[in-house]
């Protein structure tokens, strides 16, 4: 194989790489392969032609025509992401018009179709409140604050359950919990190297009692 040939065959006559591999009784891998040795560099398609090439893959594999597509029968995470790619998420709750940094996909009807018409973007608590989780958890007394960067939940809360929210331990425990375990690492410090673990089970009963 020649170098101009193969340059005149692939660059100037714009020949089909195929038409070129059964004319040398060869596969299209290995012109490829002798393209790239002798250093001619790959034909690029004008900006039409790929805008063309473009438009015409759109649809061909998705949705009921990709081999993978499941309908309906699909699981709660597929179902969401399928949706996230299809609805652009806002800057604001869809529920309370908030601007929020964190907003979580929600299903409108319950049913989980796949429809992107029937799914909201909500914060946290405009979530949970619709869910009723928020409520479930108000009534079993367990409500507890957004974590750190969230808004709290407190003046959804009725007072009485209020005083359990922020619980901290008493300067008396932080103490003990400090002498713990700096006798701990102290004693794991001069035991470099040892595979014992007494002093984690004492260390463990001590705090335990």
């Amino acid at each position: 194989m020649q170098k101009e040939w193969l340059k005149q065959q692939y660059i100037d006559l714009n020949r089909k790489v195929l038409d070129i591999a059964n004319e040398c009784n060869v596969n299209v891998i290995t012109i490829g392969r002798w393209r790239k040795n002798f250093g001619i560099p790959s034909r690029k398609f004008p900006a039409e032609t790929i805008a063309k090439m473009s438009l015409g893959r759109i649809g061909k594999n998705t949705n009921e025509n990709n081999n993978n597509w499941k309908g309906n029968d699909v699981s709660y995470k597929c179902l969401h992401d399928w949706v996230r790619k299809r609805k652009s998420k806002p800057d604001v709750c869809d529920h309370c018009g908030k601007k929020k940094k964190y907003l979580e996909l929600a299903n409108i009807s319950g049913e989980y179709k796949r429809d992107v018409n029937d799914y909201e973007y909500l914060c946290v608590k405009c979530h949970k409140e619709k869910d009723g989780v928020l409520q479930k958890w108000i009534d079993a007394g367990k409500a507890t604050r957004f974590k750190k960067g969230h808004e709290s939940w407190n003046n959804n809360i009725p007072s009485e359950l209020q005083p359990n929210f922020g619980r901290k331990h008493s300067q008396e425990s932080i103490e003990k919990m400090k002498a713990i375990k700096k006798e701990y690492w102290k004693k794991r410090k001069a035991k470099e190297g040892s595979n014992e673990i007494g002093d984690i089970q004492k260390t463990i009963e001590v705090y335990n009692n």
